[in-house]
Parts: C-alpha cells; sequence; structure tokens
C-alpha cells in the first residue's frame, strides 16, 4: 500500500519536529511520508513511543529516507507498529560539507 503523507509547519528555519499518533491505516501501510513544506534537505531521526508509554526499540530494518526535498518517510521495519502508538519525527536542515 501508499505511504500515508502528512503535511507539518517548521519549527524554526532549520528544524522540524511533529509527533504521530499511528492511526490504524498508518499501521496496514507500514510507511509514513512527512512533508515538511521546505524546499531544504534533511536529515531526521524517530523515536515511537507504544499507547502505554513504552519506547519501542528502532531495528535495523526500519528505514528512513527522503524521498523529496522537505520530505522524510519513515517505514516500518521488524518492529511492530500498533494504532495508538506515538511517532516523534525530528528532522533538521542537511548540508554537506
Amino acid at each position: 500500500m501508499a505511504a500515508t503523507t502528512i503535511l507539518t509547519r517548521p519549527v524554526n528555519g532549520v528544524s522540524w519536529a511533529v509527533a504521530r499518533t499511528l492511526t490504524s491505516t498508518d499501521v496496514s501501510n507500514g510507511a509514513i511520508i512527512f512533508d515538511f513544506q521546505t524546499d531544504r534537505n534533511l536529515i531526521a531521526m524517530y523515536t515511537l513511543v507504544s499507547s502505554v508509554g513504552a519506547v519501542v526499540l528502532q531495528t535495523a530494518t526500519t528505514a528512513i529516507t527522503t524521498p523529496a526535498a522537505g520530505q522524510v518517510e519513515i517505514t516500518k521495519g521488524s518492529e511492530t507498529w500498533t494504532a495508538g502508538d506515538i511517532l516523534y519525527v525530528i528532522a533538521s536542515t542537511y548540508r554537506a560539507v
């Protein structure tokens, strides 16, 4: 299935943050694209917290990609996503040195 796309707004000019409570559609799709509505290249990290407040350990099979400038896609790996879990994503501008 196609990834769910979530439109967000910037926190400031160089960093973005969003918390997404997963829906059953998010879980069945297995991927979410966060569109931070910027033309900048981003680097991101995420934390998944279960609906009971426990941090879900990240696995090496989870993919964090940037399908386009200003977008971050989180694709579920072997960890379990459940509706009601909260996916926290933090992104920042990336500039190669």
